[in-house]
């Protein structure tokens, strides 16, 4: 399994929950914990199948951040960071889900038409 950047935002809200029931010395906070692990796998399972379009994929992180200020009583404090990172992520990524990078239309140009490249200059030393 290849870990790359869309990896951080997940680990980033696995820090974010851990932490605190760690510092809480595992008492008090393990119901929090669960429930948000729980409510947590929506998100994972849905962008799973979500298309290449980036403006999609923005949507669910973007809807996700007021919930999350919402309920920042019971936890959702300590996501927040993980959501920012999530939708910089898919702000910044320019390809989408399958990997194949996506050039602006001024960018493309269409196969032969590309212009001619200069002919090749003598190599043969000069006498």
């Amino acid at each position: 399994m290849r870990l790359g950047i869309r990896t951080v935002p997940w680990l980033i809200a696995v820090a974010g929950l851990g932490i605190p029931w760690l510092a809480s010395g595992f008492a008090g906070w393990w119901p929090y914990v669960v429930l948000w692990g729980i409510l947590l796998s929506v998100p994972w399972i849905v962008t799973r199948e979500q298309s290449a379009n980036r403006r999609e994929r923005m949507k669910l992180p973007a809807f996700l951040l007021p919930v999350l200020f919402l309920f920042g009583f019971i936890g959702g404090w300590y996501l927040i960071p993980a959501d920012v990172a999530w939708l910089l992520v898919e702000f910044a990524d320019r390809r989408g889900r399958d990997g194949v990078a996506r050039a602006p239309a001024s960018f493309v140009v269409p196969l032969g038409t590309a212009p001619a490249l200069p002919p090749p200059s003598d190599p043969s030393p000069p006498e």
